[in-house]
């Protein structure tokens, strides 16, 4: 059900395969980090439980911060160039909110070490951990699957046919502005050079 309103915002089921994969990442990496750790120190029960739903917020609310504002700087250029560059502007800005966030969040769980009570320091080592590995699937993982895909990730509706039929109509709409544009100016200094000789 958390995937609803990220879907209902980005408005695309591809680019919630890339939120998947960032949950599926995140939670594996976590639990492969935290497995030695459990057998040199004791871990509450339910740590697991709390690393999950850690994974799912953030992971989601991260991908949510990158994939939005990628899909607003992508809207007019869907070819490689315009990927990278609309993937370099999120990533400098969303991608600093989730750092920044990320940490702030991280920090407070791991003030949880300094509690004299066993289950709950390792519940925050545990959460911290998870949230750090978050950001750094988030940061890593979901740019590198832009750029391996930008076709697939950049097709808008939630159709899987008539993509690239879309895309071509597009370039053609922009190219036949840009025509339009060009002659409107040169009309223009024509007219401008017509006054000058007259006067």
């Amino acid at each position: 059900f958390a995937l609803i309103p990220f879907l209902y915002i980005v408005r695309s089921w591809r680019l919630s395969l890339i939120t998947l994969a960032c949950i599926a990442a995140s939670a594996a990496s976590a639990y492969f980090v935290m497995w030695p750790i459990s057998e040199t120190v004791a871990v509450a029960n339910f740590a697991p439980s709390m690393m999950l739903s850690a994974v799912l917020a953030t992971s989601i609310d991260y991908s949510l911060f990158l994939l939005s504002r990628f899909r607003e700087e992508s809207a007019e250029d869907s070819d490689a160039e315009g990927v990278k560059r609309a993937l370099a502007t999120a990533l400098h800005f969303a991608g600093h909110t989730v750092l920044v966030s990320g940490t702030t969040l991280a920090l407070c769980f791991f003030g949880l070490l300094f509690f004299p009570v066993g289950l709950i320091s390792s519940l925050g080592l545990a959460t911290g951990l998870t949230i750090c590995i978050s950001i750094a699937v988030n940061l890593t993982l979901l740019p590198a699957l832009l750029l391996a895909f930008p076709a697939f990730f950049t097709r808008r509706g939630w159709c899987c046919c008539g993509g690239p039929r879309r895309a071509r109509q597009r370039a053609e709409e922009r190219r036949r502005v840009a025509e339009l544009r060009a002659a409107a100016a040169s009309s223009s200094s024509a007219e401008e050079d017509l006054e000058e000789e007259g006067g």
